[in-house]
């Protein structure tokens, strides 16, 4: 709970009471903030107007501005405020710890309220006010920031008092809108003056002279509703235990009320017509926590009957309530008259369920306590005695658990504790439903939605169904099945009873319904199911139109094309093909959808067989429709003995039975009703026969006597499709009807006497009628049937017309794209003798760079042998150089000193003539050096060639597969790259060969030097010979 700041927007409600448990709270960005009241309010708040219960003002429209000034009054009880000094009087705002003065502001009048915390109705007269042109009243407002305080109106610059507001009694502050609006400078509070049963709600208007001026005041206000956070509870998590318990009182007639005693734990016991007074205690009994301050009741909420939600909930205005210290009591009053659920006597071991929400404000908490109670009731007659009081209060534990969480940094408080949960004994054994699961449901808050959704019917599939079973009715059917398997033919004689006493439990109905259909022995109809259920039928599009429309408010048919509405479609298709006199009939899709809920298809198939043929349905939906009218006929008869005044009254507005019992009997309560209802008729039909359905139409109409006696003919026929089906949402007033409707006592006899009676009316009707009579009749249904089959045509007409102008369209475009195609196959054809031309050529040139290609491979070939041939003479060369170097040596050693030094002359001159010869030495160095580098450029150019050839396949190939991407111009750019490479490696090359033909001539003409001999010298000869 976040401290909120100024400029934001909120509204602040003080004594908010809804079924949320929310209460007293400022809306800031969804942060309650609780208020404080120093005191129980005399003037109860009136009830939100989605109640229906609002408490009614003395004035319905706006007062005078002389009635609005009286209505001003000065409160005398509650803490004196002084106005600050004149200094802080001259500011525009002068504030200090417990209040705030605000200057400037204009008073634009007051007026009367239905409900007080209708945010709209207040928004209302904001702008009726801000946009009357009359001299409004600029007044000082002193507002506070703490709950004792008050709102005083001073005279502008002055200290004179006009009036005064306690803030405990202020139930509504809301600003006028959002900036830029001009409404944004007003704002509003709710007061209520008077007492409990003369309170009047009015709603004061003022405006600011800026924005920021009503942020401030709105934020006093939801400071001064804040409740003080309770210092002395621990931190971290902490659970409470409180006790709360129920008495109900009934008024015995004397002025004073008299204790309802208790049937068992959790039952009370009720009479009807006797006004009720409820009397709650909550006491907190956890004594390791510190007790925490209970200090008014926002508000008591009672629904009648099973699995309620939020719709249900009625509003029971608190009469008082109050802490003396040790416990919290509160108490209400109950009109039996309201609720006609728990006004109406219980049969046999029927009991009526009863939740109660009690909303309780603790001081320093944000949210309301939410206690929720569940009880059953035991409805007996006005004059029933009780004679032994026994046990009186209905008792429930409940847990309160509580966590800690610290205010942000600069906060002058130091945190608040916040609801983690609260839950009762009973809620965590599962026996009672949570506050969460209550809450579930639709509900509107605008009165045109709520009044719109009350005037459309519910969708059929509608209602949950509850799956819970108690042991005892567990234990029951089981031993019941136990019985039955061994011999399916023969009932157990405790079926009935279970059936009409408590329905079929939901996960046993799929086996239970086929036993009593005898659906055992269909062996046959599984059989055939697969072959009926895809052969060609005349009713295709019929079924097709119709299964969007059953159970659309059910997840299983809801979705088009679901696996739902596939079976769905099967099923019925199966049926109309297999029984070709009665055909399809729209009723049938209620029935099989009912079924395929609890059923596979086949079985779901094989049921529907069984009903058509075994319990009479097949005769209400012939096309004749006999069967149908005898069915009228019946309930008619039956209605004018068992409800005579209901039956003239339908009979005086015009109403016939064809009118709403048509689909009654054709879908067996399927289309309308919830699916609980529709689940319990299905098992008292498949239990006691089609005499259950005229059973449960009185019950249906002895229900509603009271409604339809005061409904026209157009309310009668809204009534049975609009608000007799919504009756029966809650399981209990289902349970209640279908008691009813089994005690309808129908004897075979009566039945059988009434179908021979209309028998021989209508014998008689036809053997009396004159010539031109029977004739007329003949003539009006031959003009039925020819309507009939007239409309029949129009619709094949139109379906008809409607099928051609869409292959019309088809057509259309399949040309459209046929032509598309034939300009592409064109254009392609085309594309493909291009790319097969470019492929002829660059395959020509390919062959040419092959031929390149090999004659350079040739010549490669022609120099590799060159090369050799040099290598061979160099070594030759270098091995008779070695030989005379080494016979140099020799001589030199074996000479003597003389010789040896005409030896060094020798070696000398060779020196010097090596010196001279040096120049052609480097020039065979050069030529070496040459030949490497052109072998070396050769076998790079070699590379390259390959590289090439393999390019030039790769592009032959990509050319071959992707012939639409293929550029010409680049391969050719490629191939004359080719082409030019070869030039200049055959260039190359012939420079190569002619630079080493002039190197191998010089080797050859050194080779063919003679070696030089040594000149012949006498003293040498000498030397040798000696």
């Amino acid at each position: 709970m976040d401290t909120p700041n100024e400029g934001k927007d909120v509204s602040v409600d003080a004594q908010k009471s809804n079924l949320n448990g929310q209460q007293n709270t400022v809306v800031d960005g969804n942060l309650p903030i609780a208020h404080s009241d120093g005191a129980p309010f005399d003037g109860a708040p009136s009830l939100p107007a989605e109640n229906g219960q609002n408490n009614e003002a003395k004035s319905e429209s706006g007062v005078s501005d002389m009635e609005r000034k009286s209505s001003i009054e000065s409160v005398s009880d509650g803490p004196r405020v002084s106005r600050p000094s004149e200094e802080d009087a001259l500011s525009q705002t002068a504030e200090t710890e417990d209040h705030v003065l605000f200057t400037g502001i204009t008073y634009l009048g007051a007026s009367a309220l239905r409900s007080p915390r209708n945010e709209p109705e207040i928004i209302k007269n904001i702008v009726s006010m801000n946009a009357e042109n009359r001299t409004p009243a600029e007044v000082d407002l002193l507002v506070p920031r703490v709950p004792q305080g008050m709102v005083v109106l001073y005279e502008p610059g002055t200290e004179d008092e006009i009036t005064k507001y306690p803030v405990f009694r202020i139930i509504f502050c809301v600003r006028g809108g959002r900036p830029p609006d001009p409404l944004s400078l007003c704002f509003a509070f709710t007061f209520g003056h008077g007492s409990n049963d003369e309170a009047i709600f009015l709603c004061h208007v003022f405006r600011c002279q800026n924005a920021e001026q009503v942020s401030k005041i709105i934020m006093c206000f939801a400071s001064a509703f804040r409740k003080p956070v309770a210092s002395q509870l621990p931190q971290g998590e902490s659970v409470f235990v409180f006790d709360v318990s129920m008495e109900v009182r009934e008024d015995d007639g004397k002025g004073s009320f008299q204790v309802c005693p208790r049937e068992s734990r959790d039952c009370f016991k009720f009479r009807v017509n006797i006004p009720k007074f409820l009397q709650f205690s909550v006491l907190q009994v956890s004594p390791e926590n510190p007790h925490l301050s209970l200090e008014k009741c926002t508000g008591i909420w009672l629904a009648a009957g099973k699995n309620v939600t939020r719709s249900d909930f009625h509003f029971l205005p608190v009469e008082t309530f109050g802490n003396n210290g040790k416990q919290f009591n509160a108490t209400c009053r109950f009109d039996p008259y309201l609720h006609p659920l728990l006004n109406t006597e219980t049969p046999g071991e029927h009991r009526s369920h009863i939740t109660l929400i009690l909303d309780v404000g603790v001081a320093g908490f944000t949210e309301a306590l939410s206690f929720v109670l569940t009880a059953r009731a035991r409805i007996f007659p006005q004059t029933e005695k009780f004679w032994m009081p026994g046990r009186r209060q209905l008792q429930e534990t409940f847990f309160l658990k509580l966590l800690w969480k610290p205010f942000e940094a600069g906060s002058s408080q130091k945190g608040y504790y916040s609801m983690i949960s609260l839950e009762s004994q009973s809620q965590k054994e599962g026996k009672s439903p949570t506050i969460a699961s209550l809450l579930e449901g639709p509900s509107s808050s605008d009165e045109n939605d709520s009044e719109q959704i009350e005037e459309e019917p519910l969708p059929s599939g509608y209602g949950p169904v509850s799956k819970e079973c108690t042991p005892e009715e567990l234990k029951e059917w089981s031993d019941v099945l136990l019985k039955w398997r061994p011999n399916l033919h023969q009932r157990p004689k405790t079926l009935a009873g279970l059936v009409r006493k408590s329905g079929i439990p939901q996960s046993l109905r799929c086996e239970v319904w086929q036993l009593l259909s005898g659906c055992f022995d269909c062996e046959e109809l599984l059989e055939n199911y697969k072959g009926l259920s895809v052969q060609e039928s005349v009713w295709d599009s019929a079924i097709s139109k119709d299964i969007t429309r059953t159970f659309p408010a059910h997840e299983y048919f809801r979705t088009k094309g679901s696996e739902g509405q596939d079976q769905l479609y099967r099923v019925i298709k199966a049926y109309a093909n297999r029984d070709q006199e009665t055909g399809y009939c729209q009723s049938l899709t209620f029935i099989a959808a009912t079924l395929l809920l609890h059923m596979p298809e086949e079985q779901a198939f094989c049921l529907l067989v069984k009903i058509m043929e075994n319990y009479g349905m097949r005769d209400l939906m012939k096309c004749d429709f006999e069967g149908l009218r005898l069915a009228f006929y019946l309930l008619e008869r039956l209605l004018e003995e068992k409800l005579p005044d209901v039956f003239y009254h339908l009979k005086d507005a015009g109403v016939e039975m064809h009118m709403f019992a048509s689909q009654w009997f054709l879908t067996l309560f399927t289309a309308k009703f919830p699916l609980f209802c529709v689940f319990r008729i299905v098992d008292l039909f498949l239990c006691d026969g089609h005499l259950v359905l005229y059973q449960v139409a009185l019950s249906l109409l002895r229900v509603a006597k009271q409604d339809l006696l005061q409904l026209d003919f157009e309310g009668v026929l809204k009534y049975f499709r609009v608000n007799l089906p919504k009756r029966y949402t809650n399981e209990d007033t289902v349970c209640l009807m279908l008691y009813h409707a089994v005690n309808e006592k129908i004897p075979p006899k009566k039945f059988q006497q009434l179908t021979k009676d209309y028998q021989q009316m209508k014998q008689q009707l036809e053997s009396h009628e004159t010539p031109v009579e029977r004739l007329q009749r003949e003539s009006r249904e031959h003009m039925a049937a020819i309507m009939r089959l007239d409309q029949e045509n129009d619709e094949l007409a139109y379906e008809m017309i409607s099928g051609k102008v869409q292959l019309r369209n088809q057509l259309d475009t399949a040309e459209d794209q046929i032509d598309l195609h034939q300009k592409d196959i064109a254009r392609l054809s085309a594309l493909l003798v291009e790319n097969d031309d470019e492929i002829k050529r660059l395959r020509e040139e390919g062959a040419m760079v092959k031929e390149v290609c090999r004659k350079i491979e040739q010549e490669n070939k022609q120099n590799i042998g060159i090369v050799a041939e040099y290598r061979r003479i160099s070594a030759q060369l270098e091995e008779r150089l070695q030989k005379m170097e080494t016979k140099w040596t020799a001589a030199q050693d074996i000479v003597c000193e003389n010789c040896r030094n005409i030896f060094v002359e020798k070696q000398d001159g060779d020196v010097a003539k090596k010196t001279v010869q040096s120049p052609e030495e480097d020039r065979i160095r050069e030529l070496e050096l040459e030949l490497a580098k052109t072998k070396l450029a050769l076998v790079e150019k070699e590379c390259q060639i390959q590289e090439m050839v393999h390019e030039l396949a790769r592009s032959a190939s990509d050319g071959q597969q992707q012939q639409n991407n293929l550029q010409s111009s680049w391969l050719s750019k490629a191939v004359s790259s080719i082409k030019a490479q070869a030039v200049n490696v055959s260039a190359s090359s012939s420079g190569t060969n002619m630079s080493q033909g002039s190197v191998r001539g010089r080797k050859q003409s050194r080779e063919r030097q003679p070696i030089p001999a040594f000149p012949k010298n006498s003293s040498l000869d000498g030397a040798v010979n000696n």
